[in-house]
């Protein structure tokens, strides 16, 4: 994960994110989105429900 809260890191740094946003913390954010639609698939969720989760997850992301 090192690699990419570095990522974050120069989003952060670049003005792509905001400078309250933690790096580290986004990066956990996206690898446990990024789980649970694996884990939704697994457990039969459409192509359509998935998308709907990244919509409402994108809403949490903090604008910059």
């Amino acid at each position: 994960m090192g690699t990419d809260a570095g990522a974050y890191a120069f989003g952060v740094s670049d003005g792509e994110l905001v400078v309250e946003a933690d790096p580290a913390d986004l990066a956990r954010y996206v690898f446990t989105l990024i789980e649970g639609l694996a884990a939704q698939a697994r457990d039969g969720a459409t192509r359509e429900e998935l998308r709907r989760l990244v919509t409402i997850a994108m809403k949490a992301w903090p604008a910059a």
